[in-house]
C-alpha cells in the first residue's frame, strides 16, 4: 500500500488537532456561504414552482405557467421527469422562505453525511479534515455551487454514494434501488447500474438485477407520461434547454471544453470526444481487469465514480460534488508520501477556495480544474496498475 503506516501515538494528538480545526474552519466556511445563499437559490425556485403548477393542473414543463404561479420572471425550466416532482410537493406547501432554509439545512446535512460516509466505508486511513476540504472546496467547490444554486446534486450524491456503501456491503439491491432513486432526477446516474455486472468478493454478477433496476426506472420516469395529467404535460426531453450548450465555469467538462474551444458542437468536437472516450478506456483496461481479479468493491466503487465524471459530458458544476470521495482515494494512490499528498490535496482544492473567497480567473486551467483533476488523478493512478486503487481504499486503522 503507498499510504504509510497507521500514525505514531507521539504524532497522535497533534494530528488530531490539525484534524479538528481543520475541519472546524471548512465547517465555519461551509456555513457561512449556506447562510449567505438561502435567499439565492434558484433551482430550487424553479422545483418550488413546477410543483406548484402541477398541483394547481398547469403543465410544470413550461416557463410562462412557473412564471403565472409565481408572480415574478422565470427564465429556467424544469427538466426532470414528472416522478421527480414528488420530493418537491410536500416543500411547496410551506411559506417560501422556510422551504428554502429547510432545504438549505438538508443539502449542509448532506454534505456532512457525505463525508462521514467517504471515512468510514471507502477511505478510512484518510484524515477527517483531508476528506473535509476536498468534500467542500474540491472540484471548483462543487458542494458550494450546489447550496447557492439548490440544485438536487447534492441529494444525486448522496444516493449514489449511498448505494456504492451497499454495493461494498453486498446488498446489491438496496444497490439498484438507491441509484434507480438518484437517477430518477437526471437518468444519467443509472450508468453506474452497470457494476451489477461486476462479481465481488461475497456477491456475484446480477444481470436479472440489472434488468429488473432499469426496468423500474423506465417505469418510474415513463408511465407518469401515459396517464394522469402528465399524459398532456410537454415532453420533459424536448423541454428549452438554452440556446448553447454550457461551457466553461458552469460545465467543468472535457466536452465542454471542446465546444468552446472548437466553437460549437459539431462533428469535429464529438469526434475529438469518443477519442478521448476511447483513450480513458484504453488505458483503463488493465487497472479494470486487475480490479475484476481481485473483486474488491471499494476500488470497484472508487473506479466508477472517477470514469463516469470524466466521461460525462454535461456534469455542471455542482454536479461535481459526486467526485470528492473519489478525489481523496485516487490522491492517496496516485502518490506516496503525506506531504505529496497534502500538496496533491490543495492544488485540488485551490480554485475553490478561490471561488469561495470570489477570485476569479479565466485561464482554462482554472476554469476546468474539476476535469483536469479529475481525470488527471485516475490516470495518474491507473497507469501504474490497480494497486493504488486497491489499497487506498481498503479497511484497517485510520491514521487519524
Amino acid at each position: 500500500m503507498r499510504d504509510g503506516p497507521a500514525s505514531s501515538s507521539s504524532k497522535g494528538p497533534l494530528e488530531r488537532a490539525v484534524n479538528l480545526l481543520g475541519v472546524a474552519l471548512v465547517l465555519t466556511e461551509l456555513l457561512r456561504i449556506a447562510t449567505r445563499g438561502v435567499r439565492l437559490q434558484w433551482d430550487f425556485r424553479v422545483y418550488l414552482e413546477a410543483a406548484r403548477a402541477a398541483l394547481a393542473g398547469f403543465d410544470p414543463y413550461r416557463v410562462e405557467n412557473l412564471v403565472g404561479i409565481s408572480g415574478r420572471p422565470i427564465t429556467l425550466p424544469f427538466l426532470y421527469p414528472p416522478a421527480a416532482l414528488a420530493p418537491f410537493l410536500a416543500f411547496s406547501a410551506l411559506p417560501e422562505p422556510a422551504a428554502l432554509a429547510l432545504w438549505m439545512g438538508l443539502k449542509v446535512l448532506l454534505v456532512m453525511l457525505l463525508v462521514v460516509l467517504w471515512k468510514r466505508v471507502f477511505v478510512p486511513r484518510a484524515g477527517w479534515f483531508e476528506i473535509a476540504l476536498v468534500s467542500v472546496f474540491g472540484s471548483s467547490a462543487a458542494a458550494l455551487w450546489d447550496l447557492r444554486s439548490g440544485n438536487v446534486a447534492l441529494v444525486e450524491a448522496a444516493l449514489i454514494w449511498g448505494g456504492l456503501a451497499c454495493f461494498v456491503a453486498g446488498r446489491r439491491r438496496a444497490f439498484a434501488a438507491l441509484v434507480v432513486l438518484a437517477a430518477t432526477f437526471k437518468l444519467a446516474p443509472a450508468a453506474f447500474l452497470l457494476l451489477l455486472l461486476v462479481p465481488t468478493r461475497g456477491a456475484r454478477a446480477r444481470p436479472g438485477l440489472l434488468a429488473a433496476a432499469l426496468l423500474a426506472l423506465g417505469a418510474i420516469v415513463f408511465i407518469p407520461l401515459a396517464v394522469g395529467p402528465g399524459a398532456h404535460w410537454h415532453w420533459f426531453l424536448g423541454g428549452p434547454m438554452g440556446a448553447a450548450f454550457p461551457v466553461s465555469e458552469a460545465n467543468p467538462s472535457g466536452f465542454a471544453f471542446l465546444v468552446e474551444r472548437l466553437g460549437g458542437v459539431s462533428a469535429l468536437v464529438i469526434s475529438c470526444w469518443l477519442g478521448w472516450l476511447l483513450a480513458l478506456g484504453l488505458l483503463s483496461a488493465g487497472t479494470l481487469r486487475a480490479l475484476g481479479r481481485a473483486g474488491d468493491a471499494r476500488a470497484w466503487s472508487i473506479a466508477a465514480v472517477a470514469l463516469y465524471m470524466a466521461a460525462h459530458p454535461r456534469p455542471m458544476a455542482y454536479g461535481w460534488v459526486l467526485a470528492g470521495g473519489a478525489l481523496v482515494a485516487l490522491i492517496r494512490a496516485a502518490v506516496p508520501t503525506p506531504l505529496a499528498r497534502a500538496g496533491l490535496t490543495l492544488l485540488v482544492c485551490g480554485q475553490g477556495v478561490l471561488w469561495a473567497f470570489q477570485i476569479a480567473s479565466d485561464a482554462a486551467i482554472v476554469v476546468y480544474a474539476p476535469v483536469i483533476f479529475g481525470a488527471g488523478l485516475w490516470l495518474l493512478a491507473v497507469l501504474p496498475g490497480a494497486a493504488g486503487i486497491l489499497q487506498a481504499g481498503e479497511s484497517g486503522a485510520p491514521e487519524s
